[in-house]
């Protein structure tokens, strides 16, 4: 078994001188007093009490409504907004002519810049010319995204692109052809003398 600790010992040891002590009547008569006063200020549970647990029973119970009611237009949204992402044919046929045009009016300019190094005034005409159809293809972005005549817009948005390309085709074959021409003369001149 365990041995006791020294507190336990020293109770043991002592006990007699413990129990011989004895308190007095007012004592038990205090106690006795408070005990009563205490008993007079419990009372069973009072309307405030009942009212203060109903009140915050109700308080929780709309906090748990409006969280609800939150995560559902939270979820109706995203539905909403999924299901606006679904893209119309006709835009996305746009994007990928887009992207065609875009690499071809690219691949001519760079071509152009290439063989008009000694004639900088042309690629400045064409890139002030650019920048009016870049305007208006700007004003033609603006009028999609508000959803006025779509197939018109987008029609005219390929156009645009079109016309870039044409304009670049014209140039870079006058370009060529003025450069053959060139050629040609230096050729006469150089076998003639």
């Amino acid at each position: 078994m365990k041995e006791p600790d020294r507190l336990e010992k020293f109770i043991n040891d002592n006990r007699d001188s413990f129990e011989d002590l004895e308190t007095s009547s007012k004592s038990w008569e205090m106690i006795s007093a408070n005990l009563d006063q205490n008993v007079d200020r419990i009372k069973s549970p009072g309307v405030s009490w009942i009212f203060k647990r109903v009140a915050a029973a109700v308080i929780i119970v709309l906090a748990m409504y409006g969280a609800y009611n939150m995560v559902i237009k939270v979820a109706q949204t995203e539905i909403a907004t999924k299901s606006n992402r679904h893209v119309d044919p006709a835009i996305k046929e746009y994007s990928e002519a887009e992207a065609y045009y875009a690499s071809q009016v690219n691949t001519k300019v760079a071509e152009l810049e290439h063989i008009a190094k000694e004639h900088p005034e042309v690629i400045a005409e064409v890139k002030e010319e650019f920048e009016l159809l870049d305007k208006d293809m700007k004003t033609m972005k603006g009028d999609l995204n508000e959803g006025i005549a779509q197939k018109e817009i987008i029609e005219a948005m390929v156009q645009n692109y079109r016309l870039k390309l044409k304009i670049l085709e014209n140039i870079l074959d006058q370009l060529n052809t003025n450069n053959n021409e060139n050629s040609s003369d230096d050729d006469t001149h150089t076998i003639q003398t």
